[in-house]
């Protein structure tokens, strides 16, 4: 599974996280339709686009209500940079937004509610990734998978 240290393009050749959400989706009649911009063609001055549309939510998923859906995979707990929360809080106003997590140690999904996850993260305990720009912050929390 990829993580964060590899380069974006390296990361997006096999997201096992998308693969078993999708299944996942199939095997529930749950529509879904791929809407992040995973195969953008801009290589690294992503960056230029503004940071709302970098961190579009991956799917739109249509069950019993409709939801955009951010898929996130992890080893044992998920990392959530507070620069993406912060996006994410947008597009939640927009339409709910819903997360899925999964654990490639576990084998397990999970789904959680942008709602809920707001209410996870103060229990958190944080960390920082390291970054050779001293002025980039990259505050992370911290969810205990046990916790989702």
């Amino acid at each position: 599974m990829p993580n964060y240290k590899e380069p974006f393009k390296d990361r997006m050749k096999c997201n096992r996280a998308e693969i078993e959400f999708e299944k996942y989706c199939k095997s529930n009649n749950v529509k879904f339709y791929k809407y992040g911009i995973d195969n953008h063609p801009f290589g690294s001055d992503f960056w230029k686009v503004e940071k709302k549309i970098r961190s579009t939510p991956d799917y739109i998923v249509m069950a019993n209500t409709t939801c955009f859906m951010e898929v996130k995979g992890c080893k044992n707990n998920i990392k959530m940079k507070d620069k993406d929360i912060d996006v994410y809080k947008f597009w939640n106003n927009l339409m709910p937004l819903n997360y899925c997590f999964y654990s490639i140690i576990k084998d397990e999904l999970k789904i959680i509610s942008h709602s809920r996850l707001m209410e996870l993260i103060p229990m958190c305990e944080t960390g920082n990734y390291p970054d050779a720009n001293k002025h980039d912050d990259k505050l992370y929390y911290k969810i205990i998978w046990s916790m989702i």
